[in-house]
């Protein structure tokens, strides 16, 4: 039976990932009536953390991007009120590339970063300083409505490898520039976009990389309860079934549970494939737009092991940086054949040691919550038996403890807990199509006005998140929300 409230909003959010959330904040901020409706017990996305025993581990988050002044983030935190309640600890080092041979710290600050890859290719300085303006102008340009349509005119084919090539660079320094881009994009230089790659790179590269006090669950209890402060309202275990929709308009929604929600706007924060099985009548919807949400190609998804170390990494085996890409060869477009082939032996590894960069993160000085990410295809999961299962993640995790122990002996020993989340693991708890960390895949076939559209041919229902506009991660996914909002907002004053 139906239980159809007698409440009426402006907005239904579906999802209370940093996207649905951050849109929500803005609209309760600005005096609309809001509700986000969460199927998972916990809201927050992938922007939350888990318990083993008295250990709290972050979901994800390795790093936030873009809170130097100017940046997305920094921007939006501000304009939500938020920026100053929020503590955050500043990387002074982004991360550390180690190859066999050689690694390559980069520091935060982007001159340091430009000097010391000039340092050591010397002979390469011209093309490094192109290189870098080159992005950074990309980033400029995106600003100003006239250039953006210049610059996106011609860019809008080239790739990272293309402008590696265009500037001669060697491969060791090709190697250095791609580590960010196949670790934080799931892509290798020769189908990133370079227009696509630099929004990514100066977010972090120029906007600083920081980690939040209280792990990023944080940032999605700050806005939750800028919701809630502002009349609003965030229900978990509030699995939506059904998006309600009346002569191609959207006015409501309905719970696994038989509850009825009535809304002026819809707005889904969920995967769009997940969404469009949601829309009543979604048959009658033009073909094309139901071919556009059905066939988007999602990002690649991931392998993270947690880990204990009953040691303090950083004095241990003098490994200051928090994040540490660990390659096995220079080869920088092999990323995707690997993973396509589970060559899981060659694939890099991404380390995030948190007590790097959070002295006390686990209020223990005398251990290290270490993360291993490494990127993977969702179909080399799939299928499995629950035996096939558990060995296969027994095997991986072996694996990565003997590619520790190759780079620090005698850490094998010092484990006093380790658990695996796989692809299986990111679509169960997010509904992501094949456990897509990253939403939609960032090909040049599904980028800039390629991407999918935040509105829809349902009058009143948009979307909003890392399947659509502006991009993945936690500031693409918060600055998707913001963006729709405010716009929303923008047309709502005009009426």
């Amino acid at each position: 039976m139906s239980k159809t409230t007698d409440q009426t909003y402006d907005y239904i959010i579906i999802g209370s990932g940093l996207s649905g959330l951050v849109a929500g904040a803005l609209a309760s901020q600005n005096g609309k009536k809001v509700i986000i409706l969460e199927k998972h017990f916990l809201y927050g996305g992938f922007a939350t953390s888990f318990f083993r025993g008295k250990w709290e581990f972050d979901v994800s988050l390795h790093c936030l991007s873009g809170l130097n002044e100017g940046g997305a983030t920094d921007s939006i935190l501000k304009d939500l009120g938020l920026r100053t309640k929020l503590e955050f600890f500043e990387a002074k080092t982004l991360y550390r590339a180690v190859f066999p041979g050689f690694s390559f710290s980069v520091k935060s600050d982007c001159g340091d970063y430009l000097q010391s890859l000039c340092d050591i290719f010397p002979d390469d300085r011209e093309g490094l300083c192109e290189f870098f303006e080159m992005v950074k102008q990309i980033r400029e340009d995106s600003k100003d409505t006239h250039r953006a349509k210049t610059m996106l005119f011609r860019y809008r084919e080239v790739t990272l490898q293309d402008a590696f090539d265009q500037l001669r660079l060697p491969q060791k320094c090709q190697a250095l520039l791609a580590a960010y881009c196949n670790i934080y994009m799931g892509l290798d230089p020769d189908e990133a976009l370079l227009i696509n790659f630099a929004f990514v790179w100066t977010d972090y590269h120029l906007y600083g990389g920081y980690y939040p006090a209280g792990k990023s669950k944080s940032i999605s209890d700050a806005l939750r309860a800028m919701i809630v402060e502002n009349g609003g309202q965030v229900e978990t275990n509030s699995e939506v079934r059904t998006i309600l929709v009346d002569h191609q308009r959207a006015y409501g929604v309905q719970t696994k549970k038989g509850h009825i929600f009535y809304a002026r706007h819809v707005i889904s924060g969920i995967c769009p494939k997940n969404a469009l099985e949601m829309v009543q009548n979604a048959e009658s919807l033009p073909m094309r737009f139901r071919n556009k949400v059905e066939n988007i190609k999602p990002s690649v998804s991931a392998l993270q092991a947690y880990l204990i170390l009953n040691v303090n990494f950083a004095l241990e085996y003098g490994e200051e940086c928090h994040e540490i890409f660990l390659y096995e060869d220079e080869e920088t477009n092999l990323t995707k054949s690997r993973m396509a082939k589970g060559e899981y032996d060659k694939l890099p590894l991404c380390i995030t040691a948190y007590e790097n960069i959070v002295p006390g993160y686990n209020r223990d000085d005398q251990i290290t919550t270490l993360t291993v990410m490494q990127l993977c295809h969702f179909e080399d999961w799939d299928d499995l038996s629950e035996s096939e299962y558990r060995a296969k993640k027994e095997t991986i995790l072996n694996l990565y403890l003997d590619r520790l122990e190759k780079r620090y002996p005698g850490i094998r020993s010092k484990v006093a807990f380790c658990e695996l989340a796989t692809p299986k693991t990111v679509q169960r708890y997010t509904g992501h199509a094949k456990g897509a960390i990253y939403g939609a895949a960032q090909m040049k076939e599904q980028s800039l006005h390629l991407s999918l559209s935040q509105s829809t041919p349902v009058d009143g229902l948009f979307f909003t998140g890392a399947w659509t506009r502006s991009g993945s991660g936690y500031g693409g996914a918060m600055l998707s929300g913001y963006s729709l909002m405010k716009q929303l907002l923008s047309a709502e004053s005009m009426i």
